[in-house]
């Protein structure tokens, strides 16, 4: 099924491109008929490829992670309740065995990914000549800005989720000791303890937030910069620039979309994932 979505890209830049010459010439109008149903049909088949692939990447990350939740409680039943708080088992199960979940489901577009980029750039590079060099250049550059940020959320998760079992510990012992908590009115000092831990673990979120909300506008921002210079540098060059190319570059450009934004999310959930195993085995 991964090798359908390839297949299918290449197929759809050939119908359309196709269909752009149609419009400009005098050929029957069924055979624009024909390559437009073919447009249609090619477009359907690659969802159907995509979708499938998360249904079955979703479907085994589920189980994967009942499996884990499973190993969890197991082992908190046979060592006793004393062995860990309860906050750090439910950060276990929910946060660090739901991370693994979402990895399965995107860690396929860490191989696809690429695959899918690098017939972009062939294409581009038959449509347009040398003009796509310049646009493989900029995707170099991008890309190591968005393995930092990936890099950076993972930090930032790991630093957040450590603070969120800080928390969820002492909401623990407050709840197990609210009657002595009441009987000495220790409320307010209590609830000033729960305010500055829950604000540094706001702060660790804040910043996961940016880098994700920064990673994310790399992932909208580099089809415009890319079809920005490959038209720049092709036009530059003394080449004419038809409403054929320009649609189909926008096309092939358009495509790329796609696996620019699936690609960080690959990214994320991976390192997450990995912060999520450690902390999984060190249980």
């Amino acid at each position: 099924v991964l090798l359908w979505v390839p297949a299918m890209m290449s197929y759809t830049v050939f119908v359309f491109r196709e269909l752009m010459d149609f419009l400009a010439s005098d050929d029957p109008v069924y055979l624009g008929i024909v390559l437009a149903v073919l447009m249609l049909i090619l477009t359907f088949v690659r969802s159907v490829a995509v979708h499938l692939i998360f249904f079955t990447s979703i479907r085994v990350g589920v189980r994967a992670k009942s499996a884990l939740s499973l190993i969890v409680f197991e082992k908190v039943l046979r060592a006793g309740a004393g062995t860990s708080s309860v906050g750090s088992v439910v950060n276990l199960v929910s946060a660090d065995a739901h991370s693994i979940l979402m990895a399965f489901g995107f860690a396929v577009w860490l191989v696809a990914g690429p695959v899918l980029l690098t017939l972009a750039l062939i294409f581009l590079i038959v449509e347009v000549g040398p003009a796509a060099l310049p646009g493989f250049a900029l995707m170099l550059a991008i890309m190591p800005l968005q393995m930092f940020a990936a890099k950076k959320i993972g930090e930032l998760r790991h630093a957040a989720l450590a603070v969120t079992d800080n928390r969820t510990r002492l909401m623990s012992e407050i709840l197990a000791s609210i009657k002595v908590i009441k009987l000495y009115a220790w409320e307010s000092s209590f609830a000033d303890k729960i305010a500055a831990v829950r604000d540094a673990e706001m702060t660790q979120l804040r910043k996961s937030a940016l880098v994700k909300k920064f990673n994310l506008m790399l992932s909208f921002s580099f089809p415009v910069l890319v079809a920005f210079v490959v038209f720049a540098i092709y036009t530059s060059t003394g080449n004419r620039l038809t409403a054929s190319k320009v649609f189909v570059v926008l096309s092939i450009v358009n495509i790329c979309r796609f696996p620019l934004i699936v690609l960080p999310m690959a990214i994320k959930f991976t390192t997450e994932a990995w912060v999520g195993f450690n902390r999984l085995a060190a249980f």
